[in-house]
């Protein structure tokens, strides 16, 4: 939808991921939401795909262990940390919901019982949203995979599927769209598992992120123009407040 192009949109210009606090702010005007219940939301939609992300990488990495480069290891017990990591905090929303809501505010209380609806109102679903993400990345791996066969370097199905979703989580460094992380990370990875030499392997990630980066920068830039011309805002109203 034109909320999801933006809010990537955002997150490849704007520091700290606020793309998607952006989301929810264009979420609430449009739709007259609440702004906590569609950050919870999306909270849960980037836990779930980084999970999904995590496990891929982890059914990934075995393939890659035999080539004796400690490299691999580190990744995979990020992986693996991470989806721990994830697990923890969603456990102790859940158990810890009472406690705090005890121990805050009224209208803080009131806020964050909405984002811990949004947050585990969408594990509902989770059976459709993960079959929705697993058909994404494999949308993502299959485009990196057609990059690697257009400029004719030798490497393994494997180690396509690892930079892919390598690719994905480097950007959840808060720079605009993980720039510096994604370029360093994902090439100084291709030529330790591989046997890319240096410009080889910075040619395969500058392809790369001309395809999904740039490309999410022009049409993101188009989309915006159009609707800070074309679309108003509704009138405030007492009900605004809210929506929060």
């Amino acid at each position: 939808s034109q909320l999801v192009l933006l809010g990537w949109f955002a997150n490849s210009v704007a520091w700290l991921r606020l793309g998607d606090a952006y989301r929810a702010y264009l979420y609430r005007d449009e739709q007259n939401g609440s702004f906590s219940r569609t950050i919870g939301t999306i909270l849960a939609e980037r836990a779930l795909d980084t999970v999904l992300v995590a496990l891929l990488m982890i059914a990934a990495a075995p393939f890659l262990l035999d080539r004796g480069n400690s490299v691999t290891w580190v990744v995979l017990g990020f992986s693996v940390s991470l989806v721990v990591g994830l697990t923890v905090i969603l456990l102790a929303m859940t158990w810890g919901k009472g406690f705090l809501l005890r121990r805050m505010p009224p209208w803080m209380a009131v806020r964050y019982e909405r984002f811990h609806e949004g947050t585990m109102g969408s594990f509902q679903r989770v059976p459709m949203a993960t079959a929705w993400g697993l058909l994404g990345w494999a949308a993502e791996i299959a485009r990196m995979y057609l990059v690697v066969r257009a400029l004719g370097f030798d490497i393994s199905f494997p180690l396509v599927v690892f930079l892919t979703l390598a690719n994905a989580l480097l950007t959840l460094v808060p720079t605009p769209g993980g720039v510096g992380a994604v370029e360093s990370g994902v090439g100084g990875l291709a030529v330790r598992l591989s046997s890319l030499s240096a410009s080889a392997a910075a040619a395969l990630v500058l392809i790369d992120r001309a395809i999904t980066y740039i490309s999410v920068i022009i049409l993101g830039a188009v989309l915006f123009l159009v609707r800070q011309a074309v679309w108003r805002p509704r009138p405030a109203d007492s009900s605004q407040a809210e929506n929060l």
